[in-house]
């Protein structure tokens, strides 16, 4: 691994990150699906007050592997109901709590999961590592020909390395109310973006995705291969959905579906000359760095 690039970010990328332009996987997906979804979500910074608690359970699960990878590389044991205590007693109080059924449900789950795990040829290279990283991404500013660059921003779950070949996986930790078709594992972008993240931060190209699913009765593990010219086709598409977001254009996009999209009642209410403006004071909370950020971006 390659230590100057985590300094480089460090030193480099952070002092400045709140003058430079960034993106999220979350960020590409919503503009890819509605550009009215991402309007609201991000230029208008809106953000529901009552998010569902099937968020914190998700976080929840992601908390309890990163305690399970840390005693990994610290060589120490494990045990689930005393992390999920220690979990419990750190967590932000900011943060939405989860739910005492769904926490005893993880645990249950989790513990079946790592029962058979053999993580001893393995060695824990990142865990929840925040990340900012240049891959090549630039938007207009002000004018066509004025450029900056944007920078790939998000949370490597884990990555990890086999100790006898060399090879480095990208572990993606996911709760699902489904088990995945093909066409979802094909299509995901998350994973693909940051095999080529932590290349360009490491100069060592990670070979796959290793998923770890949680259902609500069930668990999976699942490798994916990834063909390197996968990742860089996928990089270069993702330059064309910056460019749209650059644009400022805010279309409806109901041909994508609406059912799951958090702003619908919004939309709908606005869409139909009903204002809106009752379900934004109740409904709704706005990110003002969100808000502060399209703002410099369009001045």
């Amino acid at each position: 691994m390659n230590e100057d690039a985590w300094t480089n970010v460090a030193e480099t990328f952070r002092p400045d990150i709140e003058t430079m332009s960034k993106i999220s996987v979350s960020e590409i997906n919503s503009l890819s699906r509605c550009l009215k979804k991402h309007d609201y979500g991000y230029r208008q910074g809106l953000m529901s007050k009552d998010p569902p608690t099937y968020l914190s359970k998700g976080t929840y699960y992601h908390e309890l592997w990163a305690a399970f990878l840390r005693s990994v590389a610290a060589g120490s044991e494990f045990n689930v109901d005393v992390a999920s205590r220690v979990i419990l007693k750190n967590r932000n109080p900011d943060r939405p709590p989860v739910q005492e059924p769904d926490r005893l449900q993880v645990n249950a789950l989790f513990k079946k999961m790592i029962k058979d795990l053999d993580m001893s040829n393995l060695d824990v290279l990142a865990v929840e590592q925040e990340f900012y990283v240049n891959i090549g991404w630039w938007e207009p500013v002000n004018a066509p020909e004025v450029e900056r660059r944007v920078l790939l921003h998000g949370i490597f779950d884990a990555v990890v390395q086999d100790r006898e070949t060399g090879d480095i996986w990208v572990a993606e930790h996911k709760s699902a109310g489904r088990r995945w078709d093909e066409g979802r594992f094909m299509f995901d972008i998350q994973a693909k973006l940051y095999l080529a993240a932590w290349e360009a931060l490491t100069d060592s190209p990670p070979i796959g995705i290793l998923w770890n699913f949680m259902y609500p009765k069930a668990t999976e593990q699942r490798q994916q291969f990834i063909d390197p010219v996968e990742s860089k086709l996928l990089v270069e598409e993702v330059q064309r959905v910056i460019n749209l977001r650059a644009t400022g254009l805010v279309v409806r996009q109901p041909v994508f579906g609406c059912r799951d999209c958090w702003f619908k009642d919004l939309c709908y209410a606005e869409l139909s000359g009903q204002g809106g403006e009752y379900l934004r004071e109740s409904e709704y909370v706005i990110d003002t760095d969100k808000v502060a950020r399209f703002a410099d971006l369009e001045d």
